[in-house]
């Protein structure tokens, strides 16, 4: 699961910086039942009034801010319907066909949320991402003769199973910039094609997430490249608070985080007692001056009275 949190704010950040509506965790039910991800293709501009679109591009780093912010994800727009639901399988985990029923009644319980018309269902579509191909569902679904047809795309399956249905294999994917933020999430020897594809268009923003993400991988193949490190190092900082410190947290962990931004934007991003459980009183002393470590005690005393 530490990298659906990743994945979700990288394109949640992308498709509003293409001004898309996008909701994370969309509740549909309780337990909670969410969708991972709920697109629009109607879209609408970022204005003052438009409360999910207002921080934006306050989140987004400086280099997506400038020619590049829309530059990615436009042979999935291509395929948009005006409502696109995203589940993600980033884990190595069997899919069968009733796994994919699940996807049928998230879909169903969308649109009675939603009151969707008969004429908006038909313009909504499911999307399935996973890393590997799962071969054991593809069979059972070819065995149980629903359509299963290649696109145009590499790597994009139509499913006709009961709802429009496009499944994503990450692996299979075309090495594209326009995939970037999805390849970001390849696994064995396509993720170090990707790596080494980033490297050397020396892309700044997914170099500095593929650091954030794979930092012993990437500092071994930029080695390799004889690249300088320096510039991604310092960068770092910036992407981290740019995709939102409680993201990365959940990808990559509390101490790694820590060490990039530093000890301070973390507590404020999380509290103090999250960092006390990772690291200890003693190391969070060490790392605090003592007119910050009193401000923090006082501010958690004033917090407990309230209580």
């Amino acid at each position: 699961m530490v990298w659906h949190a990743f994945l979700k704010e990288i394109l949640t950040q992308l498709f509003e910086a293409r001004q898309f509506i996008v909701q994370a965790e969309f509740e549909i039910g309780a337990l909670p039942l969410k969708i991972d991800l709920v697109i629009r293709k109607n879209h609408i501009k970022i204005n003052s009034s438009t409360k999910i679109n207002i921080n934006a591009e306050q989140k987004l780093t400086e280099s997506l801010l400038t020619s590049r912010k829309a530059e990615y994800l436009t042979k999935f727009i291509d395929y948009f319907s005006n409502w696109n639901l995203f589940e993600f399988k980033l884990i190595d985990e069997t899919l069968t066909s009733s796994k994919l029923a699940k996807l049928i009644g998230y879909f169903g319980l969308f649109c009675e949320k939603q009151k969707l018309p008969i004429k908006s269902i038909k313009e909504t579509t499911s999307w399935l991402i996973c890393t590997r191909k799962p071969r054991k569902l593809f069979k059972q679904l070819t065995r149980e003769k629903y359509k299963l047809e290649p696109m145009p795309i590499p790597g994009f399956y139509k499913l006709q199973f009961y709802i429009p249905l496009i499944l994503v294999v990450i692996n299979e994917l075309p090495l594209e910039e326009d995939f970037l933020p999805v390849l970001l999430f390849a696994k064995g020897k396509k993720r170090q094609k990707v790596l080494n594809f980033i490297l050397d268009k020396d892309n700044k923003l997914f170099i500095n997430w593929s650091y954030i993400l794979y930092q012993k991988e990437l500092i071994a193949l930029a080695k390799a490249k004889e690249e300088p490190l320096d510039e991604i190092t310092r960068n770092v900082r910036n992407s981290i608070r740019g995709l939102g410190i409680k993201s990365v947290i959940e990808a990559i962990g509390l101490k790694e985080v820590i060490d990039a931004v530093g000890v301070k934007e973390v507590i404020d991003a999380v509290g103090v007692k999250e960092v006390i459980d990772a690291v200890g009183p003693e190391e969070l002393a060490k790392q605090l001056d003592q007119q910050t470590l009193e401000k923090i005690i006082e501010k958690k005393k004033i917090e407990n009275q309230k209580k």
